[in-house]
């Protein structure tokens, strides 16, 4: 039978560590160990994880950020499966009895998640994607897409992230998306299989990264892809890589088109700042092209003359 080790990273998070812990402790399946990684609290994070008698604390002198924190986890775990919750989210008992159930029915499967339910400042289900239910598949084109894989519902197999060198920082500047980054280049190696059924609680609340450092998750994004269409290209046996860049270019349009009909200059700015710095050789449409090279200022006039112009619906309109 396979040994589980949970892995909690936390920095300052005295306010959800304890109901993170409990849910562990609540598991049908429970783990071989628990580690909590303080990565170098100001709060009481360390006096709350040692107030559990079965974690095993360690400690980070300095804040690192969570992808240096992981990787120290997955070089002290002792366990042959990594479960990983982050300290503000939250397990249902059956948590890792169904993931750990679906790696243990799988032995050619390196990770496996489970549907994810929010909660706090929004409601609603975060599913695989378009991954089948309970299907060992090849996710690579889904994690190109989209971060599919929950941090904090996902199990895998400490090899397959060995395999990969663990986390890495997507972005020079920025410590964001390192799990979007992992979970794709994990998904160049091995299959994922996920259930639909929800196992975890995800909380939304002003503090975390996905809400406070939106426009830095969006650089570490196309980081990544740009990364991965290097390596692709590296390696001519890998027929992903034409795909990969004819992907990557729909992406940039679809996300830039998005920016600009929302009048987000300051994410369509750093669209077009990617797209310079990272895909100069990407050709793109002339309409799109001829709105990237636009001054906003400019952008902005042909914008409002062309709404004033646009005509309006007729009051007996159908439409």
């Amino acid at each position: 039978m396979s040994t589980i080790s949970v892995v909690i990273p936390c920095y300052n998070g005295e306010s959800f560590l304890g109901e993170a812990l409990e849910s562990v402790r609540a598991q049908t399946r429970q783990p071989q160990e628990i580690l909590v990684i303080n990565d170098g609290s100001t709060d009481r994070t360390a006096d709350i994880a040692r107030s559990f008698d079965e974690v095993r604390l360690l400690e980070n002198s300095l804040n690192m950020g969570p992808s240096v924190t992981r990787n120290r986890a997955l070089i002290e775990a002792r366990g042959s499966l990594i479960a990983f919750l982050d300290a503000d989210d939250v397990w249902l008992p059956h948590h890792l009895e169904t993931v750990v159930g679906l790696l243990e029915k799988h032995a050619d499967v390196g990770a496996a998640f489970s549907a994810v339910e929010f909660f706090g400042q929004r409601q609603g289900v975060w599913r695989a994607g378009q991954l089948p239910e309970a299907e060992p598949t090849d996710a690579f084109w889904e994690c190109l897409r989209h971060n599919t894989v929950p941090q904090m519902s996902v199990v895998a197999r400490r090899s397959s992230l060995a395999l990969v060198g663990g986390w890495q920082q997507p972005s020079p500047i920025h410590r964001t998306a390192a799990d979007y980054d992992v979970w794709l280049r994990l998904s160049r190696h091995t299959l994922f299989i996920a259930t639909h059924e929800v196992t975890a609680r995800y909380r939304w609340h002003p503090g975390q990264i996905s809400q406070t450092l939106r426009h830095d998750q969006i650089s570490s994004v196309y980081y990544s892809r740009r990364r991965m269409l290097y390596e692709l290209g590296r390696e001519p046996v890998d027929e992903r890589h034409e795909g990969v860049a004819k992907k990557i270019r729909e992406y940039w349009i679809e996300d830039y088109l998005q920016a600009f009909h929302a009048r987000d200059l300051e994410r369509t700015r750093l669209l077009r700042d990617l797209h310079r710095t990272l895909f100069p050789e990407m050709l793109l449409p002339r309409s799109v092209r001829l709105r990237a090279r636009m001054p906003e200022a400019i952008v902005r006039a042909v914008d409002s003359v062309r709404a004033a112009w646009r005509p309006t619906s007729s009051p007996h309109s159908t439409e």
